[in-house]
């Protein structure tokens, strides 16, 4: 049953705000896809907090327009699913690319980042950067890398101190 002019603009208005509060948006070809497939892709994006939306073509273009961004999806080819990534830019790429090295009827078509279309190439090397998080943890690593070298040499003082006494009783 077709949906009515009104189901058409509220759902334009959700995929917007969506798409609108999305740090990256990753767009595939899902053609050949089994059904398991797709129930286990849709389990995987709620565990990550990921959004993933299907409409027409006709659809998103309207929602992007209403959302203040210049992406066209009608000039990708094939049925198109889009993933958003809403808490990282590289959450939604590097959930897609995981699953589609399983599943090679998946296809990255193309992506988006903060509100630029990207190539799949892009999409691809943003998956293979760390995650937030982990960037973090290096820099915080990177940080504290001079006081606890600063540490180790003043424990090597007295490691020193502690020998030589060691040396000059083992000697009385």
């Amino acid at each position: 049953m077709p949906k009515t002019r009104s189901e058409k603009e509220s759902l334009v208005n959700a995929l917007a705000e969506a798409f609108g509060a999305a740090k990256s948006l990753v767009f595939v070809d899902f053609r050949g896809l089994k059904a398991k497939d797709t129930a286990a892709l849709r389990r995987l994006t709620r565990q990550e907090k990921v959004g993933y939306v299907v409409a027409k073509k006709t659809i998103m273009k309207l929602a992007f327009s209403k959302a203040g961004q210049n992406i066209d999806p009608s000039n990708l080819d094939g049925t198109i699913g889009v993933f958003m990534g809403n808490e990282d830019e590289v959450q939604g790429p590097k959930l897609v690319a995981a699953f589609a090295k399983e599943h090679e009827q998946m296809k990255i078509l193309s992506g988006a980042l903060n509100g630029v279309l990207i190539a799949a190439e892009k999409v691809k090397q943003l998956a293979a950067l760390p995650s937030r998080e982990q960037l973090l943890g290096r820099l915080v690593g990177t940080l504290n890398a001079p006081i606890s070298g600063f540490v180790n040499i003043l424990a090597g003082n007295l490691r020193g101190l502690v020998t030589v006494l060691a040396g000059v009783r083992d000697k009385k």
